[in-house]
Formats: C-alpha cells, sequence, structure tokens
C-alpha cells in the first residue's frame, strides 16, 4: 500500500509530495517495512524503466528514497500499539529527527546523483520545512493505527506483560535496596 502511495506521488502532478510521501512510510512503518515500501517502489520503476536505470540521474535519485525512507523508521523507531494519538514529547521529536534525517538523505541523494554537487538544491530543502512538519505531525497521528495493524492485538497483550515483568522486577529490586 505504501510503495503504491510513494509511486503515486511520483507522477508528474504530485512529483514535489514524493520525497514526503516515502519518509511518511519511514516514519510510520518504521525502518524495516519503511524501506521496504521505498524498495517496492524501485522495483516498479525497474519494472517500467529497466535496471539500468537506477545506475543513470534521475533513477539513481531512487536510492535517496530509499535511504530517507530506511533512515526516517530506524530514527523514529517501531510504531507502537501503546503511542497514543497525540504523541508524547519523546516520540514526537524522534519522529520529527527522523523526518528530518530522511529529507536530508534524499536531497544528499539528489545532488550527488543528478547534479554531481553541481547545484545544492538549497531552495528546495527550504521550501521542504512545511512539507517536513506537516509529515512529522501526520506520522505522530498514523503510528498508532500502523501499530495495530502491523502488531495484532495478542502480541501487545504478551508485550504488556512482559512490560509489566520487567516493572515488578525493578521495583522489587528497589524495594529490597
Amino acid at each position: 500500500m505504501c510503495a503504491v502511495l510513494i509511486y503515486l506521488a511520483g507522477l508528474e502532478p504530485f512529483k514535489a509530495v514524493q520525497c514526503a510521501a516515502t519518509v511518511l512510510c519511514g516514519c510510520v512503518l518504521g525502518g524495516i517495512h519503511g524501506a521496504g515500501a521505498a524498495g517496492l517502489y524501485i522495483l516498479f520503476c525497474c519494472i517500467q524503466n529497466g535496471f539500468e536505470s537506477l545506475f543513470s540521474g534521475e533513477g539513481a535519485a531512487c536510492w535517496g528514497l530509499f535511504l530517507g525512507a530506511l533512515a526516517s523508521g530506524i530514527i523514529s523507531g517501531i510504531p507502537s500499539v501503546f503511542e497514543r494519538r497525540i504523541s508524547s514529547a519523546g516520540t514526537t521529536a524522534r519522529v520529527t529527527a527522523g523526518a528530518a534525517a530522511g529529507f536530508a538523505l534524499y536531497y544528499l541523494g539528489e545532488c550527488i546523483f543528478i547534479s554531481g554537487f553541481k547545484e545544492i538544491a538549497l531552495s528546495e530543502a527550504v521550501f521542504s520545512i512545511p512539507k517536513l512538519i506537516f509529515t512529522a505531525a501526520v506520522s505522530c497521528a498514523l503510528r498508532p493505527v500502523a501499530a495495530r495493524l502491523l502488531y495484532p492485538p495478542e502480541l501487545a497483550e504478551k508485550e504488556l506483560e512482559e512490560l509489566m515483568e520487567q516493572l515488578k522486577k525493578k521495583l522489587s529490586s528497589k524495594l529490597n535496596s
């Protein structure tokens, strides 16, 4: 589903939001799943344009999308079923840092592969600040939903039991000392 979102965002009228869609997938789904969605998008591009397109100009910028999704997902972390819709300050900070890293890696890839560092797209980076804020806000709202879809309630109950055991151990060790 997210790979389709990235693909559709890459079509001509929406091309400006493709990076945001990729970073959103990484922030919402986590590193492995977000990078997987970007990898599926790269596979779609290969099917459409041939594998050699990955190592030439525009096609090589796909690697920036992949790295952006991976970095934003790793920094944002795996979504948890215990996250609330209005996330805590720590989660919001992690997601915002992940989104910023994702955008930065995308633009770095674009500078390396498309312009060869001849021009640094500073104006594009500045115009991405509203996209960054929007992406972080939407990610914080969608992470609990994604967690419930990725990790069914049975797994959440098991995780809760493990957390309760850890808490009991910590509490008993503090009481004993």
